[in-house]
């Protein structure tokens, strides 16, 4: 009997086990159905044609990489989020490959393509202070817009 009893707690149910355990430690702090990377695919007709992806400006300046400011209105990558909300670009969210490229310039590259297989990393605690600022910062500016130059 005890021979029996090892041999059915061996293989399987341990893996099966161990398997869980390392799959609950990496998706801890993760939100349920947003992996920290996630991939986009794109394709146009047309070079003319606006992926619709806007970077920031300082962090192309000073560290080399596409960090999404917004998406532009009615271009590919709006139309993307509107239809994958689990695999929608969001501010904040780095451009980390294009068609399996890394690199500043080949990435410039490959955006100059018809078809773009786009892989993001998740936006980072590091960007959700600038972010909260930003969400800030975006109401006020529109409120300022709206109100007349003369006081009411």
């Amino acid at each position: 009997g005890k021979g029996w009893k090892t041999e059915n707690h061996g293989s399987s149910h341990a893996v099966g086990t161990a398997v869980k355990e390392e799959s609950d430690e990496s998706l801890r702090g993760q939100l349920p159905g947003a992996p920290s990377v996630f991939t986009m695919e794109l394709s146009r007709t047309s070079i003319d044609t606006k992926w619709g992806f806007q970077w920031d400006p300082n962090e192309m300046l000073q560290r080399g990489v596409r960090i999404l400011e917004k998406v532009g209105e009615g271009t590919l990558v709006e139309t993307w989020n509107d239809v994958r909300p689990e695999s929608s670009a969001k501010p904040g969210d780095e451009l980390v490959k294009v068609n399996g490229v890394e690199g500043r310039d080949s990435i410039t590259e490959e955006l100059r393509t018809l078809n773009v297989v786009c892989e993001f990393r998740r936006a980072e605690s590091r960007h959700l202070a600038s972010l909260q600022e930003l969400a800030v910062t975006k109401p006020v500016l529109q409120q300022l817009a709206k109100k007349p130059g003369l006081p009411q």
